[in-house]
Order: structure tokens, then C-alpha cells, then sequence
């Protein structure tokens, strides 16, 4: 799955996700992104690993970044991802 990202990360990413489906169609994942964007001219890398569910057509995952190019303050970071109406998706990092 490839996304983009606009807010606080202007950037690309590249998702790869294992699901499992139960017989009524929800799912259960888990699975890495790898962000790319750029800071201060700077392009950045982080990847997050990514342990979610599907359910009643909504997709979420709490996540915790493992790696980071450039900004290690944020390895270990953990947040929350949430699928919204037209194709998106609200994240947050705490």
C-alpha cells in the first residue's frame, strides 16, 4: 500500500501489511510503513511497526516507531492510526 501525508509530515509512505480475515469479513493485521518526508531540507526516514484491526469498515492500528533516519528522539515514540471517510487517515504520535 503506498500513501502520502500532509499536516505535521509532508511525505510518502510504503506499507507492507499481514492480514488475517475472520468469516465476517474483519481483519486483524500487523505489518511495517516506511515514511519518507522532508525536514529542513533534510530528507527523513522513519518506520513503524503497525499492529491493527479492521472492523465495521474501519481500519486502526496502534503503532510504535522503530527506526528513524535522523530524529532518534523519536524511536520508541508510540500513536494511533484511524481510517476516515474518502480514503484517509488521521495518525498521532504521543
Amino acid at each position: 500500500v503506498q500513501q502520502a501525508y500532509s499536516g505535521d509530515i509532508n511525505g510518502n509512505s510504503e506499507v507492507r501489511y499481514q492480514l488475517y480475515y475472520s468469516e465476517n469479513g474483519d481483519a486483524l493485521f500487523n505489518g511495517f510503513e516506511t515514511i519518507t518526508y522532508d525536514n529542513n531540507d533534510e530528507q527523513v526516514v522513519l518506520t513503524l511497526k503497525h499492529d491493527g484491526k479492521f472492523e465495521s469498515g474501519i481500519a486502526s492500528s496502534e503503532f510504535k516507531i522503530v527506526d528513524s533516519s535522523h530524529e532518534c528522539s523519536l524511536i520508541s515514540k508510540s500513536g494511533t492510526f484511524r481510517s476516515i471517510e474518502g480514503g484517509k487517515a488521521i495518525y498521532q504520535i504521543s
